[in-house]
């Protein structure tokens, strides 16, 4: 429940998140930037401006503040614009590879960064990488930029739109660097099971004596049973719970996923 709840919020955090990448990245992989995506942002924008402009034009020829709205909106429309010719430059980009298949580019690659972001290395008084770009400076460049343009009368939704994209950019990057930490932690604790199998099920040592890994249950009391059982155990792959989690190659999750 946990897991599916995780993907869900990467999932759903990824259209958003599409927002700040669009403008900060480039150079995307094919499987990782996908047009459709962009469609849906875009029309995100566009489709609730429409109703605020079909429902409400004769508001803004009566009322004074109506005019602000309106100015609001046309900015809104102007950006949903800007946003879709970006994504189409790096669609174009993209497909200039046509259908070639080769081992030079990561399909999922989520982008260069901007090089920018290293000319301050010497400057800044933390240690600027690429987590740090990813967690903290992409989405906190565009909340701060959202907070500017929400000071504005004219660019208070646009702003706004851009605060909660950034934030929920953010959240998005740190999923992702949870559930590659995961895999890899997975990883690891199938190595130390496969190779502390031996001593915690057949010689019954204590978890101290084997990286922590232990088998648990009531293990047969018979040691030549148990070295059976430990021959079989190696041929069809050990599977061992772990914190809720099977650790066997068959449930191994790519880091891209």
């Amino acid at each position: 429940m946990v897991e599916f709840f995780i993907t869900f919020v990467k999932w759903l955090s990824s259209y958003p998140g599409l927002i700040v990448e669009i403008f900060t990245r480039k150079n995307f992989g094919e499987r990782y930037f996908t047009f459709y995506a962009v469609i849906v942002m875009f029309l995100s924008y566009v489709i609730p401006s429409g109703i605020v402009l079909y429902n409400f034009r004769s508001f803004y020829l009566k009322h004074f503040e109506g005019w602000f709205t309106l100015i609001n909106v046309i900015v809104i429309l102007a950006f949903a614009i800007l946003f879709l010719v970006k994504g189409w430059q790096h669609r174009k980009k993209i497909n200039k590879y046509g259908s070639t298949y080769d081992f030079k580019r990561f399909s999922y690659y989520s982008g260069d960064l901007n090089p920018i972001w290293y000319k301050y290395q010497n400057k800044a008084p933390f240690e600027i990488n690429n987590m740090v770009i990813e967690k903290y400076l992409e989405p906190a460049l565009f909340i701060a930029i959202g907070l500017v343009g929400m000071l504005g009368v004219f660019t208070f939704i646009l702003g706004l739109s851009l605060f909660f994209c950034g934030i929920i950019h953010g959240l998005h990057v740190h999923v992702n660097y949870y559930l590659s930490r995961q895999s890899i932690l997975n990883m690891i604790d199938e190595k130390i099971s496969n190779e502390q199998l031996h001593d915690a099920f057949v010689e019954e040592k204590p978890a101290m004596e084997t990286q922590g890994f232990e088998v648990l249950g009531a293990l047969p009391p018979d040691k030549e049973l148990r070295e059976e059982l430990y021959k079989i155990m190696i041929v069809d792959e050990p599977q061992f719970v772990v914190d809720g989690l099977t650790s066997s190659s068959e449930n191994k999750k790519a880091l891209w996923e």
